[in-house]
């Protein structure tokens, strides 16, 4: 009945988004796929069938997710392979109709292997061998284990490369996970000496200057003197630190990229390879973006709460990890989310969630558990983002060994309950907008991030509570409340310097808003750039400890950024948890005024609006006049200080630019918001005429509704809204239920079209073949 009454809405849809409508590829995938991991050798071999036929029929799936942790099944014994088990399950997924992204298995070492080799198991940062038991508990740096892994990897190509009903190809599992990106096993520490002889060309006196080693006498002599940083009497030199980070990346990427080569040699061309990451992309010692690139797209396991987690990650932290997954890569020339020209308009590459949370999740402690409708209102929140593809994981509740407490679509006892309705809801909704969700994301705003600040606070954190991915979040969100689409950009990555610039008239600029958080020490020519994006009038925010250090980590004069901002940074104090409060100087924009209004909005303790500050403070001073203070700070001691500032050109008269915002502390983002509407104003992005559909010239109303602006293949404006808490919120004249979707569609189309979780549902069991 669904299907029916949403039947006019399709052909509309059909009609407002036919350039994106290219039909089926070469191997017959749908525009955006949907499917489920599924572990056919973790069941009875009689009901493999079964549970095939009931995902592509009951659940409606397009595809599986197979293989990644067969190692022992596929060589059982050391050089003894056999693939009947797969032949069976890849001839029955041909025979009922589901496509297949088959993992390469060398994420589970088989016990032989370790019994046999124990020098290829690293070593975690306590100086003890992992053992075998778990996962991942091999050394990237081990010869022998890279000989054993792309021996298995290269007999599994030459089987079934070129079957064409696998569609990709994943890479391992969730590469450097649970702290299997450190290692100081010998072969770590063997191949650390050699990275260091290569990157500083053979001279260790370069080293010991670059290092600063004459500080505590640690100059070196040699480079196999210098230690991997295993526990000692305080700290290590940050340089080692950072350096130590930039070694086990590279380690990591070595492995992606042999694995890779040994995967393309073999697969058929519509084929495409992949690596599905797991969350945390600040807080590993590996950078995610090379990593990416090595890929023909990223794919990434969205769970939003995990093990003993009591609530959620709030949704704007969420959306930033989908929109760095969408960063990445640039967008395709062609097909999916190809390549759009003009302002705002090149777009990112989609990415697929290789795991979607559909129930609680843990493999010891369990927290919380999702309320009807929120897991699916996740799921949802991953395909607005940019995903093509989405993965529920998985597709029954495993019945025995560690992750029986992972639930899956459907529990051991196959009953299809609330999970398996939700799941369901969701294919139904991406089918239906399949078009939108297909089409380019343009962005005009860019949030960069750096693995070199990643790697530098990583080393010295500075405040106990300074955690990279919040810190992002923090300038992300208030962007994120207006509903822009927003870019997350490596700014390692020399596309992204020529993306931000305006230096060269034939390159057309892309973004009208740069954010920049926490960027302690900048990658190579993002200065210059950034200089060159805010002389040509964009607008730039920067966030506390800005150009602090360079790339050596030894401490600069002065913070260049600060200088841009039109701003000196006169004390700073590290807060950790402690909180202290600013209070806002002026109303923005035309609606200045010299007495203070009274409060709408945080917590009113005067005329002011007032708000709370954590992690981290500076002391502002102004360098001129015509630097604003947004926010000044609240206590006795630091009330003259600035805690935000702005600086705005005139737009004419020769000296035209663009603004630069210093937030130089751990503020509320709720704080950020009405400014972010002036800068988006100022940027000519927010009209009178406000956004989308509903004409939209207010915010969203909580941090737990996402308002979403796109644009289909006529540049006419979408919105989506989703609703992320437990109780309804208002957002124009609308009301949104709890864990509700409401799409807005352009003039031509039905008004709203709407996915709202179903009220639980008594259970059927599916009866036995």
């Amino acid at each position: 009945h669904e299907r029916e009454r949403m039947a006019p809405s399709l052909a509309l849809l059909a009609l407002a988004l036919a350039p994106f409508c290219e039909g089926k590829a070469k191997n017959s995938m749908p525009l955006v796929y949907f499917g489920v991991d599924y572990y056919p050798e973790q069941w009875p071999r009689e009901r493999i069938k079964e549970d095939m036929t009931s995902i592509k029929n009951d659940l409606g799936a397009d595809v599986i997710r197979i293989g990644e942790f067969s190692w022992h099944i596929i060589e059982p014994e050391d050089g003894k392979f056999e693939f009947e088990f797969w032949d069976h399950v890849l001839e029955l997924a041909k025979e009922i109709g589901l496509h297949v992204m088959f993992g390469t298995v060398t994420a589970t070492i088989p016990a032989w292997l370790a019994k046999k080799h124990p020098e290829i198991l690293s070593v975690g940062k306590d100086g003890q061998k992992r053992v075998f038991g778990g996962r991942r508990q091999y050394s990237f740096n081990s010869r022998i284990f890279r000989q054993y892994a792309s021996r298995i990897t290269r007999v599994l190509l030459q089987r079934y490369g070129r079957e064409t009903n696998i569609f990709s190809w994943q890479i391992d599992n969730e590469l450097g996970h649970e702290g299997s990106d450190d290692d100081y096993s010998q072969s770590s520490v063997h191949a650390w000496t050699s990275w260091l002889a290569e990157k500083y060309k053979g001279n260790i006196t370069d080293l010991n200057y670059r290092w600063g080693n004459v500080f505590w006498s640690q100059s070196y002599n040699s480079f196999d003197e210098v230690p991997a940083p295993l526990p000692t009497i305080t700290r290590h030199n940050p340089a080692l630190l950072v350096d130590w980070r930039w070694f086990r990346s590279d380690s990591i990427n070595s492995f992606l990229v042999e694995q890779r080569d040994i995967v393309r040699r073999f697969i058929h061309e519509d084929a495409t390879i992949t690596t599905n990451f797991p969350g945390g992309f600040f807080s590993k010692v590996m950078n995610f973006a090379l990593l990416g690139r090595q890929m023909d797209f990223v794919a990434y396991d969205n769970y939003p709460v995990w093990g003993g987690l009591e609530k959620p990650l709030p949704p704007a932290q969420i959306a930033l990890a989908l929109d760095i997954c969408r960063g990445i890569l640039p967008a395709l020339r062609t097909g999916v989310g190809s390549w759009v020209p003009g302002r705002g308009g090149r777009g990112r590459r989609h990415f697929v969630i290789a795991e979607q949370l559909i129930g609680a999740q843990g493999h010891d402690e369990i927290g919380y558990l999702p309320r009807p409708g929120e897991a699916k209102s996740w799921a949802i929140q991953s395909l607005l983002h940019g995903a093509n593809g989405l993965i529920f994981f998985r597709w029954r509740s495993a019945q025995r060994a560690q992750e029986v407490f992972c639930y899956g679509v459907q529990d051991v006892n196959s009953e299809h309950g609330r999970r398996f309705q939700e799941a369901r809801e969701t294919f139904s909704f991406g089918r239906l907008y399949s078009s939108l969700l297909a089409a380019p994301i343009r962005a005009k705003v860019a949030l960069l991030y750096s693995y070199q600040s990643v790697f530098a606070w990583q080393s010295q954190r500075q405040s106990k509570n300074l955690d990279p991915e919040i810190e992002a979040t923090r300038l992300y969100h208030p962007f994120w409340r207006w509903g822009m689409p927003i870019d997350a950009l490596d700014a390692g990555n020399e596309e992204t310097l020529s993306l931000i610039s305006r230096s060269s008239p034939e390159i057309s600029w892309v973004y009208d808003i740069v954010i920049l958080p926490a960027p302690i020490s900048l990658p190579d020519g993002l200065y210059d750039a950034l200089v060159s994006h805010v002389q040509g009038g964009g607008s730039l925010y920067i966030g506390f400890r800005s150009d602090l250090k360079d790339s050596d980590m030894a401490m600069l004069p002065n913070s260049r950024l600060a200088t841009l901002a039109g701003v000196k940074i006169q004390e700073i104090e590290s807060l950790g948890s402690t909180e202290v409060s600013v209070t806002d100087e002026l109303e923005f924009g035309d609606n200045r005024q010299t007495k203070k209004p009274k409060s709408k909005r945080g917590t009113k303790t005067s005329e002011a609006n007032e708000y709370k500050v954590e992690v981290w403070r500076e002391m502002l001073q102004p360098l001129n006049p015509g630097i604003e203070t947004i926010y000044r700070y609240s206590d006795s001691f630091f009330s003259e200080y600035t805690a935000v500032s702005r600086r705005r050109w005139k737009r004419g008269g020769g000296e035209d630019g663009g603004e630069v915002v210093y937030v130089g502390c751990g503020i509320d983002p709720e704080a950020l918001i009405k400014l972010a509407g002036e800068t988006l104003k100022f940027q000519g992005i927010l009209g009178d005429d406000g956004f989308g559909p509903l004409q939209l010239s207010e915010p969203s109303p909580s941090g737990n509704v996402e308002i979403l602006h796109r644009t289909d293949a006529a540049d006419r404006s979408w919105t989506i809204i989703t609703n992320f808490d437990q109780i309804p919120h208002k957002v124009g004249q609308k009301t949104i239920k709890p864990f509700e979707t409401v799409v807005l569609l352009p003039e031509g189309a039905p008004r709203t079209l709407s996915a709202t979780p179903l009220k639980n549902r008594a259970s059927t069991t599916r009866p036995k073949c």
